[in-house]
């Protein structure tokens, strides 16, 4: 025992704990936390020498390039004159300020560790968001009474195709943050030939449940299979998809179902999903056992009363003998019959809404002549997709947005949902809410057309967010070219010394797809970390 106490000891002094809590905190979703996260990492390391560009010890000049455009934009189309756009402005130019200070921190903590004490802080930082999720799993298998909760369907579906969506790991935010976090560890832990971790990382993506993030992880894989592993490394890539199997079979079958579904929705269109309108909401409360109880019970007596008046009893029997023949129907006590959980006692309430499905429904309904809003036509395609679509149609129809977009939180980013003040990317004060007509009739009317309606539409896939619709939408042909020369091209560029750092890339090709990321502020943070270390290893051994 003393002997791994010891081991643990010198383990935990190879670790930079500064940088660890640093990056815990920031994954947080919780905005306040991560600022307290800033604040403490600039106190114990206060550092301000900025150094952007393609010099040694650079950052990636984007984040300081789509600054600059996001105020021309707001020269170019005078949004100063609207009080509660500058708000929102300066919470948009706080995000990227934001950016540039992590990004920073992290650039300083890599040039001053070595690779040992960096690579023991990203193993415990991938180990502790796989125990998180693991822990989380495990709360949610208690609370179900059951061992795979992804198949059961009690408790009204409480858990069941939703189990995934609870399983957040350290960053309590969405699962698909979980899952792109534990997909980086996959291929980093991969690389490092660390079989367990690597292996932990690719249960908790599957827990989580994010089938784009699977997929994305499976092709990357494949990639490294193919191009740059040894025999050990296949080994573990094959351990890797025999667990993605294995889940999709056994474990979450009905989750395949539904991705099935979605790319059938793709391929040949489907049906309008179940609408819940603001008319047919209820509040129906499904009856308690309870309840089910003293219902059986009353059917049961009054069944009884029928059959006693039908018997057909003589006359001249005296009541002794009435009772002794009535006496026998009550001796053996009912059993009331348990539903299965299959039935409908235990499925999903389809005409229940949530707060905010109710939020966004009200909404609807206060803009009635807005007929992007209130179109009830059947979709035919994801959201995602359509969302593209409408950023290609709209730049076709307003050619003179074209080169610098429509202006931070005017047409496709958290910050443009955030500022709606209708709680879907976060609380914002209602006194100081904002949205851009170009915004409310595009990607806002996707939105809403999908989540104000049944919760089986409530997916990423749904979603119009993906940093591309943001830095097109919103910065036009000039923020596309910062970001593939000053972000996408800061790194590639390195590609020759890249190992990890190749994968790690085409992952995030596909994660970007997915949500804004930066305005996320976490995800792309431990990719800019990984890539920071795998080229100061690799240029260190050339």
């Amino acid at each position: 025992m003393h002997r791994i106490q010891t081991y643990i000891r010198q383990w935990l002094q190879q670790v930079d704990g500064k940088l660890l809590l640093f990056l815990l905190l920031l994954m947080n979703v919780k905005l306040v936390i991560k600022l307290a996260a800033l604040a403490f990492i600039y106190c114990v390391r206060p550092d301000f020498r900025f150094r952007f560009g393609y010099i040694k010890e650079g950052m990636p000049p984007f984040y300081l390039y789509i600054i600059g455009i996001a105020c021309i934009d707001l020269l170019l189309y005078k949004g100063f004159a609207n009080t509660h756009y500058l708000v929102a402005f300066a919470i948009a130019i706080g995000f990227w300020a934001a950016c540039i200070l992590a990004v920073h921190q992290l650039q300083l903590a890599v040039k001053m560790n070595t690779t040992t004490v960096l690579h023991n802080t990203l193993i415990a930082f991938f180990t502790i968001n796989a125990l998180v999720s693991f822990a989380q799993i495990a709360i949610i298998m208690l609370d179900a009474g059951v061992i795979n909760p992804y198949r059961f369907q009690g408790m009204y579906q409480k858990y069941f195709i939703s189990t995934g969506d609870r399983i957040k790991g350290i960053s309590f935010d969405t699962s698909t943050t979980n899952a792109v976090i534990s997909a980086a560890g996959v291929i980093y832990s991969l690389y490092r030939r660390k079989a367990l971790l690597t292996l932990l990382c690719m249960v908790s993506v599957l827990l989580a449940c994010s089938n784009f993030t699977c997929l994305m992880l499976i092709v990357v894989l494949l990639y490294c299979f193919i191009a740059a592993s040894d025999r050990a490394q296949k080994s573990i890539i094959i351990c890797c998809c025999t667990l993605v199997i294995i889940f999709m079979v056994k474990v979450s079958p009905q989750n395949d179902d539904y991705a099935l579904k979605l790319i059938r929705k793709i391929t040949t269109g489907s049906s309008k999903a179940p609408a819940i309108t603001s008319d047919t909401v209820t509040d129906t409360i499904p009856p308690t056992e309870e309840q089910q109880r003293m219902s059986f019970a009353k059917h049961y007596l009054d069944s009884i009363s029928q059959l006693i008046a039908r018997q057909q009893l003589p006359k001249s029997t005296s009541t002794v003998t009435t009772q002794a023949a009535i006496t026998p129907l009550f001796v053996a006590r009912p059993e009331i019959p348990q539903p299965s959980i299959h039935s409908q006692p235990f499925q999903r309430i389809r005409d229940t809404a949530t707060i905010l499905q109710k939020t966004l429904l009200t909404y609807i309904k206060q803009h009635p002549n807005d007929n992007a809003l209130n179109n009830d036509s059947t979709y035919h395609l994801p959201g995602k997709l359509l969302a593209f679509q409408q950023t290609w149609q709209y730049f076709q129809a307003h050619p003179g947005r074209l080169l610098t977009g429509c202006g931070p939180a005017n047409f496709s980013s958290k910050l443009a949902f955030r500022a709606t003040a209708l709680n879907i990317a976060g609380s914002y004060p209602a006194s100081l809410s904002y949205s851009h007509p170009d915004f409310r009739s595009h990607h806002l009317a996707i939105h809403l057309g999908f989540f104000s309606k049944d919760a089986e539409l409530h997916s990423i896939a749904n979603t119009p967010n993906a940093v591309y619709n943001q830095v097109i939408g919103e910065y036009g042909i000039a923020g596309l070219l910062v970001f593939i020369t000053g972000y996408v091209w800061f790194w590639a560029r390195r590609y020759r010394i890249l190992s990890f750092g190749i994968p790690i890339l085409l992952l995030t090709a596909g994660v970007l797809l997915m949500d804004y990321w930066f305005e996320q502020l976490s995800v792309l943070f431990v990719i800019e970390l990984l890539l920071f270390v795998d080229i100061k290893e690799n240029v260190c051994t050339r």
